[in-house]
């Protein structure tokens, strides 16, 4: 079980997401046949990150509620010791951005302050600088409160760098990247982002190669470097396709559509198919945060192509799905839309 809770989480650092669900699909079956909850958390919790990268969001809800059923049996040291550390971030983690995609913005972000709760007096490094890693990541999807952001990421940072953390760095390199650049630091934003996807490749860490690519992309357009931008998010649609990293696929395409629309003279008829491509695969994730942004990006250009009408329907329905989590940009955003759709 130990080991292959180990080659499993080899296979999803790399990417190589079919030989990942295999074994992980063996390790639940075989924990079944006995009464250790350790070993239980390992497996159903790789069983539910694979999902989670896949694009399955309510699966990921499905086996991640069943393992933090579990820790209440299990002892702090006991964690770190099996699991190098407190395996229990991993868990809140993916709760936390898979009620985010499935649209609980509220329950997500709540997520995130837990974990940065947990870990705040952790004598332990790589808990305490993981789990503040992670607990930013539902608040970087959906909030504008950048500066909370970097104030988690500083000792985060502080602490990969003094213990020789690679991975760790490139990570909060590249959240703290983001921030950075969408604070108004573009050069130095960009530049580092740059850094962080190249440190990331170096030591082989792929988890959400997709969505910090796609997040280059869109620095590139804002500082209307099309081509660049065009090149980054072509090779971003590929890479999605060889890994099967599905995750964030709808905002891929929806970046690709805001490209095309952006660039001057660029094929309207092109974004659009874009922006419906995204909405489609995030309706068939049940992904309603993607679903949201996609939708937001198609009704700018059905405004923009006097379709108004078209443009405020397809809105107001996906926004009145929402009940929580007003607060967050993307809402604000679709709300002063719609407003001014209904002018």
């Amino acid at each position: 079980m130990s080991a292959l809770f180990q080659i499993v989480q080899f296979y999803i650092s790399r990417m190589r997401l079919n030989e990942a669900r295999a074994l992980a699909e063996r390790a639940t079956r075989l924990v079944q046949t006995i009464e250790d909850p350790l070993q239980a958390i390992g497996a159903w919790q790789n069983l539910g990150e694979m999902f989670f990268w896949v694009g399955e969001p309510f699966l990921v809800w499905t086996y991640v509620d069943r393992v933090l059923a579990l820790y209440v049996k299990i002892p702090l040291p006991a964690l770190i010791a099996s699991f190098g550390l407190d395996w229990w971030i991993i868990s809140a983690w993916l709760a936390g951005v898979s009620r985010l995609i499935l649209g609980s913005v509220d329950q997500a972000l709540d997520w995130g302050v837990r974990t940065a709760e947990r870990v705040r007096d952790s004598d332990h490094p790589l808990t305490k600088a993981e789990g503040l890693m992670l607990a930013v990541w539902p608040a970087t999807f959906c909030l504008r409160d950048f500066d909370w952001i970097r104030r988690l990421l500083a000792p985060a940072r502080q602490l990969a760098e003094e213990y020789g953390l690679a991975e760790m760095l490139g990570w909060c390199l590249h959240l703290d990247a983001y921030a950075r650049f969408w604070q108004g630091e573009r050069s130095a934003g960009l530049e580092q982002m740059i850094d962080a996807v190249a440190r990331l490749d170096a030591v082989g860490s792929g988890q959400a190669s997709t969505w910090r690519l796609t997040a280059l992309a869109e620095m590139y357009l804002e500082l209307g470097d099309y081509r660049t931008a065009e090149e980054t998010i072509s090779g971003t649609i590929d890479l999605v396709s060889r890994t099967n990293e599905r995750f964030c696929e709808p905002e891929v395409h929806r970046v690709a559509g805001e490209i095309i629309r952006r660039k001057p003279g660029g094929d309207l008829i092109a974004a659009e198919e874009r922006f419906r491509k995204a909405i489609t695969i995030a309706q068939k994730q049940s992904a309603k945060w993607w679903e949201l942004r996609a939708t937001k990006s198609l009704a700018q250009l059905l405004r923009d192509t006097d379709r108004s009408d078209e443009a405020r329907t397809m809105l107001a329905d996906i926004y009145n799905w929402f009940t929580e989590g007003f607060d967050a940009a993307d809402l604000k955003d679709a709300k002063a839309l719609l407003e001014e759709l209904n002018g």
